[in-house]
C-alpha cells in the first residue's frame, strides 16, 4: 500500500481483496 500510515478506504479495500484472494 502507498498509504500505510493513512488508511484510504479504496487502498485498504484493494489490499484486503488482494490479500484475501492471493
Amino acid at each position: 500500500s502507498k498509504f500505510e500510515g493513512l488508511c484510504i478506504h479504496l487502498d485498504c479495500f484493494f489490499q484486503l481483496r488482494i490479500g484475501g484472494n492471493l
